[in-house]
């Protein structure tokens, strides 16, 4: 699949980016003005989260900039955006175990509350301080409280034992990734004053988005040493396709071995053996594949043609081939 070239677009959304940092940390300072506590330990989380670097989380900046020509106007929602993020993969980690809490200089306790406090509070007082106008506000409202129910579904649905579909898997990634972006671009879209059916879009293309990027956060997880989402039993899509995939004499023992890799080295062996065949690499593939092109033509209703649109399918793209685990067909 072609792509054009997007370099100035993309040195515009680097700038943006740029000019996002310290404006995040003058929103968490006036909003914590009264709460030197928790202005100082909300800093913490937003500075220690790397993730914020990647510019695929400005999505909506780019939609904003393929609708208007100027990706800044988009600022109030990168803000909510980006403390909400910082929230969500700080409580995650501590969670799994995984925090490294001598880089907050904080304990685990004063961190997760404060993570809680970037989901919820904090972007509620960004809706408040910057929708501009009571309409906005109660539907940039809405969007938050929508996203963190379906968010806190999707983490319970990691952690809850049930027959792993790629149906419910999916449910699953909409919920914890998808919907965060769907947030975005829906909140972007109402900024903008589209009607209420290019709100419906973007939105359904933000969430289709967010499970193409934790698609391609699987992949990255598939190569290391040790698959942690496999040793912590977490269902990924590409083990779920390997359920739809395998014979059924197989499937039991594919997920008895899934419940037990975290315990059992050979089960965990027996895992990655069945996810490595070819059949399974190559139906996966195929549906990571339909994703992306589904994305595409979901951007050519949302967006008029311009290079901040060229911009959006080069992060489909390249969010697709990271995700794909190389078949040959």
């Amino acid at each position: 699949m072609v792509v054009k070239d997007v370099s100035m677009a993309y040195e515009d959304l680097v700038e943006f980016r740029g000019a996002l940092s310290p404006a995040t940390r003058d929103v968490i300072q006036l909003i914590c003005a009264d709460d030197a506590g928790l202005r100082d330990a909300s800093l913490r989380i937003v500075d220690n989260d790397l993730s914020t670097e990647s510019v695929f989380r400005l999505l909506c900046a780019a939609l904003m900039g393929a609708v208007s020509g100027d990706p800044g106007r988009a600022e109030p929602v990168c803000l909510l955006s980006r403390i909400w993020w910082a929230g969500a993969e700080t409580l995650d980690d501590a969670m799994d175990g995984q925090l490294n809490v001598g880089a907050f200089g904080l304990p685990v306790s004063a961190i997760t509350v404060a993570s809680i406090a970037c989901l919820t509070v904090l972007p509620q007082e960004i809706v408040r301080l910057r929708a501009g106008n009571a309409t906005l506000e109660r539907m940039w409202a809405y969007e938050l409280t929508l996203t963190n129910l379906k968010s806190a579904g999707g983490q319970l649905s990691d952690v809850t034992p049930g027959v792993a579909t790629w149906k419910s898997v999916m449910t699953s990634y909409v919920g914890k990734s998808g919907a965060a972006y769907g947030r975005d671009t829906a909140m972007v879209a109402q900024l903008a004053g589209l009607d209420p059916g290019q709100q419906n879009a973007w939105r359904l293309f933000g969430r289709l988005f967010g499970v193409l990027r934790q698609l391609a956060n699987d992949r990255a997880a598939d190569g290391a040493p040790s698959n942690t989402d496999v040793t912590n039993g977490t269902w990924t899509l590409l083990a779920a396709h390997a359920m739809d995939t395998l014979p059924a004499g197989r499937q039991a023992d594919f997920r008895a071995s899934y419940e037990r890799a975290g315990t059992d080295r050979a089960s965990y062996d027996d895992v990655q053996e069945a996810l490595r065949l070819p059949e399974v690499r190559s139906g996966y593939d195929r549906r990571v594949r339909r994703v992306r092109d589904q994305l595409i033509r979901l951007l050519d209703q949302v967006a008029p043609p311009s290079q901040h649109r060229d911009l959006v399918s080069w992060m489909v793209v390249s969010s697709a081939d990271a995700a794909l685990i190389g078949s040959s067909t």
